[in-house]
């Protein structure tokens, strides 16, 4: 149905300018004008201490009011058949620390997958995408399509059925683990996770771009294509 136009709105009635009823007092314009510049200062530093005293905003570090991305330590790169009994992960879903010597396949899954596996694609520099169980069918679909616009180095798929995943039934969990170098060296290490409350491609887009081929294993994109290991 094509849009009806709207009709342009009347101009505004043009004020004159009131009469005063006494004259100017000399100085008094600029009295008031210095005045309000001055209380215009004192907003204003008091809303920058405010913005900085808070820590700025969350965007600015690679985060957004939809997909607050949280640093987390790394937790090692030893490869393992389970994990240790004293071993405690630093978070849900993981992102570093002893994983299996086998990556899953690169790609998107209707199943939940071995988290074990999944921390050496993290290793790699792999993003990982996982879903809680209330995450709408509609929602999902979008994932698909967004990660289908470049696949590598991408694994999306369902989260665990566990305890811990019952708490982000509603989330989308973005994970990766970066690591900074000194050419060949590494000098640190962390991971980056990121609960989601709804799917934004602008927010999942920057995540990516910030995180995605940074792993400590130094992986390209295009050595970690849709269905490769």
């Amino acid at each position: 149905m094509a849009k009806k136009s709207r009709a342009p709105a009347p101009p505004r009635a043009v004020q004159a300018p009131k009469r005063r009823s006494e004259p100017r007092k000399p100085g008094r314009g600029r009295l008031w004008l210095a005045v309000g510049l001055g209380a215009l200062l004192l907003a204003a530093a008091i809303g920058a201490g405010a913005y900085f005293a808070l820590g700025g905003d969350d965007a600015s570090a690679g985060g957004s009011d939809i997909c607050p991305v949280e640093t987390v330590e790394a937790q090692g790169q030893g490869h393992v058949d389970k994990l240790p009994k004293d071993f405690e992960p630093a978070s849900f879903p993981r992102v570093s620390g002893p994983h299996g010597p086998q990556t899953v396949i690169y790609g998107e899954y209707d199943s939940p997958l071995t988290q074990l596996n999944v921390v050496h694609n993290l290793e790699h520099g792999a993003v990982v995408a996982q879903w809680g169980a209330d995450v709408s069918e509609e929602t999902v679909n979008a994932i698909r399509a967004w990660y289908r616009t470049d696949p590598r180095g991408m694994v999306i798929a369902p989260l665990p059925e566990n305890d811990e995943a019952a708490k982000l039934s509603n989330k989308i969990m973005l994970a990766a683990w970066v690591a900074e170098r000194d050419g060949e060296r590494i000098t640190k290490q962390e991971g980056k996770l990121a609960a989601c409350s709804r799917f934004d491609e602008d927010a999942f887009n920057d995540f990516i771009d910030s995180y995605r081929a940074k792993g400590p294993e130094g992986f390209t994109l295009d050595q970690m294509a849709p269905g490769s290991q």
